[in-house]
């Protein structure tokens, strides 16, 4: 529809003026929730250097308490991509949350009843999960939800690229 392809234009223009890696990472977590089953959102990022995925930016957490949270690969994978169903390619919705990996550390923070993940990859290596989390409706993500985000994938990953180019330059 209309209104989906102006969100959709108006979340593209965001991301792609961004040249900061956090930045462009708090900019799709808060342009992500005019969907209207998003409540809160994060973005858990793989760091080399630790071999382990950490929160790195968030709209609606605090993202500083939660930064202490080490996923390792496995972990990341099964809470995010195992757990749950793949409901387009790189798209997943998990609505019974309880039981994840990592469940324990991140309990502190509140519970989510659903929550929908773009896990985003670059050269065949998953480098970001995006998760937008519903804190009380299991059945928050519709189509609508999962169309927006197959749209937006390929230019959330080329600005991953480039935000992280221009930071190591």
């Amino acid at each position: 529809s209309n209104e989906q392809l102006e969100q959709s234009a108006t979340i593209v223009e965001a991301i792609n003026q961004e040249t900061s890696f956090t930045r462009l990472l708090t900019k799709i977590l808060e342009e992500a929730r005019v969907m209207p089953g998003v409540e809160k959102a994060t973005a858990i990022v793989y760091v080399p250097e630790d071999d382990r995925f950490h929160v790195r930016a968030s709209s609606g957490w605090d993202v500083e308490a939660m930064s202490h949270i080490p996923l390792t690969k496995e972990e990341a994978n099964t809470r995010y991509v195992d757990q749950a169903t793949e409901v387009a390619d790189g798209i997943f919705i998990a609505k019974d949350v309880k039981n994840r990996a990592a469940t324990d550390q991140m309990a502190e923070y509140g519970d989510v009843a659903s929550f929908m993940v773009l896990r985003v990859m670059v050269e065949e290596e998953v480098v970001s999960y995006l998760v937008f989390d519903n804190l009380s409706d299991e059945n928050a993500f519709a189509q609508r939800d999962v169309d927006l985000l197959q749209r937006l994938k390929l230019h959330i990953t080329s600005a991953f690229i480039k935000t992280q180019i221009l930071e190591d330059l």
